[in-house]
């Protein structure tokens, strides 16, 4: 069975330096304590630990109270460890550490409960209608009855889940299998993209509306336009143009100039080199003193020509640098020059510049208005098909022959729990009467009507939901002065028929007779469920593992 089991509570007072623990037995756990002894305190601690906020007694909060509460799921043992409004979660897999977190707030430990027990139910918010994973008491309610309030009115044992629409429903066919996981999480997708397409729409609206007033009030948008400064600015611009045809001429000239001094320069470079070659080769070495005078006078010819030819190279490369130069000016006036002629051809002989302007402008905002209205059509489609897709899953789940089948099966397990605690049998009801099933009951048939309302859920979820069973925890059967012949019967209700769906914490004024022989405590000491001696050894157990990943969240 796919069970949640209680193992441990540990409980600690920093400020009055006292602490409790109890180790839970896997079946039944009766919790007896008389009026102070701290019993209800102990029970309201474990779904409190686990992120189900409950009635706490001012008092009890003044202690600076630490509860750490151990459970085994599957394979796995897992540690809440609550202070306030913090909360650390570890998780143990085969005596090795798995995960080890951190949360400062309620909503984010939701999230790990998701992830650790599967529970992903979404409900909205009534304040703004948006769409959540619901926070860990909508999973607790159907397996706790608190004394204050649960005995009185069915499902409200908790704080916290008024502020979802109708979230009792929701909650009660994602609990019993009506509407499964799977449908509320498609069902948030499905609000999700409906809200989008909805703010789509608006925006599409407000552009279509901006539109509409350009488009009527345009023609009435004067332009304050100096004609005379753009005619100056024209002729200015044609000006320009005329000087830069004359810069252009006077640089080609120059260049001409250039090229014709970098040719002659050549030419003088290359009769150094060639004469350098022929004199070497023309030397008659037959005659030893006209052969040594010829040499004489090449070599001598050698050094001129020789440092003219460096003087040539240098003249050379500054004529380089000077035509790269004006180049790259020539160039520059080119394109200045194209770009004017341009600009002034844009200018239509029919039209004004301001009818040009007027024309531009129009164009340009009823572009940019199509485009964006196209992009939200496109957008709108998008998420339309996406809604399509998810409407066609979403009715697989509306299946009336399970509902039908479910609510059979509730009804009948009802009628078993009413014919076990002497109360009317009820012939019509589905999961969601509950209010229906459990209200206008008089004296000590409400919490009897509430109880049975309860165990008929219970067995429901065991056999129709995916979601794991948590431990049933219930504070004080005996409710509305319920005689000692009915608390009995009421008692082996739970240890005949609740036991059987999952681990059972049951709290009692005092032991009936057959509480006799089950894993028990009884609280006997008036306003001391802590006691100074123990301390110390839950200190250590929960203080420095609490203080260490506080220090890690700051």
């Amino acid at each position: 069975m796919n069970q949640v089991i209680f193992k441990r509570v540990a409980i600690l007072s920093l400020s009055e330096k006292k602490a409790f623990a109890f180790n839970f037995s896997e079946g039944l756990n009766f919790i007896h304590g008389t009026n102070d002894t701290g019993k209800s305190s102990l029970i309201k601690s474990l779904y409190f630990c686990l992120g189900g906020d409950l009635r706490i007694d001012d008092s009890w909060k003044k202690q600076e109270i630490i509860t750490k509460l151990t459970l085994a799921y599957q394979d796995e043992i897992i540690n809440f460890i609550r202070k306030s409004s913090y909360f650390v979660v570890t998780v143990h897999k085969n005596g090795v550490k798995k995960s080890e977190k951190i949360f400062s707030k309620l909503s984010e430990l939701t999230s790990e409960i998701q992830n650790l027990f599967g529970f992903n139910l979404l409900l909205a918010l009534k304040k703004n209608k948006e769409t959540i994973i619901a926070n860990p008491a909508s999973y607790y309610f159907p397996f706790y009855i608190d004394q204050d309030d649960g005995w009185s009115n069915v499902l409200e044992s908790f704080n916290g889940l008024k502020m979802y629409v109708d979230w009792q429903k929701n909650a009660l066919q994602y609990h019993s299998g009506i509407k499964p996981k799977e449908y509320y999480a498609l069902n948030g997708e499905q609000k999700i993209l409906a809200l989008k397409i909805s703010e789509l729409e608006q925006e599409a609206e407000l552009i279509r509306k901006t539109k509409l007033r350009f488009e009527k009030y345009f023609e009435n948008i004067s332009f304050d336009i100096d004609v005379d400064f753009y005619l100056n600015k024209i002729d200015y611009f044609i000006k320009q143009c005329e000087e830069l045809e004359q810069q252009e001429r006077a640089y080609r000239l120059k260049a001409m100039n250039l090229y014709s001094r970098r040719n002659i320069l050549s030419d003088l470079i290359f009769s150094i080199e060639n004469e350098r070659a022929d004199s070497s080769s023309n030397i008659n070495e037959e005659d030893d003193i006209s052969f040594s005078l010829k040499k004489y006078d090449i070599n001598k010819n050698k050094v001129a020509l020789f440092s003219q030819k460096a003087s040539l190279y240098d003249e050379k490369s500054k004529v380089d640098e000077q035509l790269m130069t004006i180049r790259s000016k020539l160039l520059e006036h080119a394109e200045m020059s194209e770009h004017i002629k341009s600009m002034l051809n844009n200018v239509h002989d029919n039209f004004s510049i301001k009818e040009i302007i007027d024309s531009e402008a129009y164009k340009s905002a009823a572009l940019a208005f199509e485009e964006q209205l196209s992009e939200i059509r496109e957008k709108i489609n998008a998420l339309a098909l996406e809604k399509a897709i998810l409407d066609t899953k979403i009715k697989t789940f509306n299946n009336v022959k399970r509902t039908r089948i479910i609510n059979n099966y509730f009804l009948s397990m009802l009628n078993r729990a009413q014919v076990k605690l002497h109360l009317p049998i009820t012939e019509k009801g589905g999961v969601i009467n509950y209010k229906a099933l459990t209200t206008g009951k008089t004296g000590s048939r409400s919490p009897r009507a509430i109880f049975a309302y309860h165990y008929a859920l219970l067995m429901t979820i065991q056999k129709y939901s995916t979601l794991p069973i948590l431990p049933i925890v219930i504070d004080s059967p005996k409710q509305q002065d319920l005689d000692d012949e009915l608390t009995e019967q009421l008692i082996q209700f739970c240890l005949d028929d609740l036991a059987e769906v999952s681990q059972v914490i049951i709290g009692a004024v005092k032991p009936e007779k057959n509480m006799a022989g089950y894993h028990s405590i009884n609280l006997v000491k008036k306003f001391s469920l802590l006691q100074s001696e123990a301390f110390s050894e839950v200190y250590q157990e929960i203080v420095p593992q609490f203080n260490a990943m506080f220090r890690h969240l700051n």
